[in-house]
Parts: structure tokens; C-alpha cells; sequence
């Protein structure tokens, strides 16, 4: 090209990042940066998800510096980006200072959280901002209900995995033609040792995945009480 817009590098950079081609993604920013162009929040932010992309918190903190030196500290797209990029690299502490630092929150940026902690075992954590979601009026979706399904809430946690349940049928989430949350359902229940619940539900999905399967097996088998139903469902799934 002769010459080069903020429009062009920005096209190219979201291009890259959103293919999976982070490291070009990151080397075009760079070029950008070279070529004396400052970057807008789309930039910004497809730069965050290649970093993000790659699990580089490194990379990430150079890009937040050159974020916090502009006028897009304080856009929500590029503010959901280093909250991603925090919490998937597992800096929650980092994370939990940028959310509570946010003047808007949007749903994404609240699964972002909740995803983050269940994925670093927090528990207690995770389950806290979902309270926090409900108390605030937002209502939840798939993502939301699924990364709180994710936690391991051990052998008192039949309670909440029964609320969130209860939870789901109420938004309608049920009626999908596949329930697209039942294998999340089922692997809850098995962890916190409802094996009554989990196999009722098991039983009722119109699709049975390995995830669920798997999960009710090694729940059979850690109790080993119940050998027959083990070996059913191994058959089910071979």
C-alpha cells in the first residue's frame, strides 16, 4: 500500500488475532508502533487477545503500559481485554484490581471473572461474583452458568450446584432441543457427590457426551457401590 491508515494496520491486526495467528497479529502492532501510529481501542484490543491468545502476560503488560498512556484507558472493549488477558494467565489478583476499577461492566466482563477463578480453583470466589451477577439484576447466560458448573465445589457444594440448577430451568435454558448445560450438570452433581441427581439427569439427555459419561463413571467408581451401573455405562459409551 502507499500509504497506510490506522484504519489498515487495525484491519490487519484484528485479521490475524482473530484467526489464531497471534504472533503476526503482535508483530504487525509492533510495526504499527514503529511507524508512529498510536493504535484505537480495536487495535488495542486484538492486540490483548493475541497476547491472551499465546498466554504472554509479558507482552500483555507492555501494551496495558501503552494503553494507560492514552485516551482508551477507559474503554470498555480494551478494559474486557486485559481483564481477559489477567485472568486467563492467571493473575486474578491483577484482574480482580482492573474489574473493580471498571466505571462500566458488561456480562462478558463478569464471565471473564468467574471463568477465571473456576479455572484457577477458587470456588468460593467464583460462586461470590455470581452471587454479585444476581444481586446487580443482570441475568446470566450460558457462559455465566457453565463456568460456575465448572468450579469443583467438593462433597457440600449439592446446595449451590442445586441452585444454579434450579436457576437454569427457570431461564428457560431447559427447553433447548439440546440441553446444551446438562453435561455440565451431571459432572457437578458427580463431583460433589449427588450421584442420585447426576444420574437422573444423565439418563434424561437426549445426547450424552464423553464429558458426562466420564464423569458419572469415575463418581460410580470412587463410591464403588454401585459396579453394575459402572459397567452399563461403559458399555454405552465403547
Amino acid at each position: 500500500m502507499a500509504e497506510r491508515t490506522i484504519v489498515s494496520w487495525t484491519a490487519m491486526i484484528s485479521g490475524y488475532s482473530q484467526n489464531g495467528f497471534s504472533e503476526n497479529a503482535l508483530l504487525v502492532f509492533s510495526e504499527m508502533r514503529k511507524a508512529g501510529f498510536k493504535g484505537n481501542q480495536f487495535s488495542y484490543g486484538s492486540a490483548l487477545k493475541a497476547c491472551t491468545g499465546l498466554r504472554c502476560l509479558e507482552r500483555g503488560l507492555q501494551i496495558q503500559g501503552c494503553v494507560q498512556k492514552g485516551r482508551f484507558v477507559r474503554n470498555l472493549f480494551v478494559q474486557s481485554g486485559l481483564l481477559d488477558l489477567h485472568a486467563k494467565c492467571g493473575n486474578m489478583e491483577d484482574a480482580s484490581r482492573l474489574f473493580y476499577g471498571m466505571g462500566e461492566r458488561d456480562l462478558i466482563s463478569w464471565n471473564v471473572m468467574i471463568g477465571g477463578f473456576a479455572v484457577q480453583g477458587f470456588a468460593d470466589d467464583a460462586f461470590q461474583f455470581f452471587r454479585e451477577i444476581m444481586r446487580e439484576g443482570k441475568i446470566p447466560d450460558c457462559f455465566t452458568l457453565g463456568s460456575v458448573l465448572r468450579v469443583s465445589f467438593g462433597g457440600g457444594g449439592h446446595m449451590k450446584v442445586s441452585q444454579v440448577h434450579g436457576l437454569i430451568i427457570r431461564l428457560g435454558f431447559e427447553s433447548y432441543n439440546v440441553f446444551v448445560l446438562a453435561g455440565s450438570l451431571v459432572d457437578a452433581y458427580s463431583k460433589c457427590g449427588s450421584l442420585q441427581c447426576a444420574s437422573k439427569l444423565y439418563r434424561n439427555m437426549p445426547t450424552k457426551d464423553i464429558v458426562s459419561s466420564t464423569a458419572l463413571i469415575t463418581s460410580f467408581a470412587h463410591e464403588g457401590k454401585h459396579n453394575r451401573d459402572t459397567l452399563d455405562l461403559f458399555k454405552e459409551i465403547n
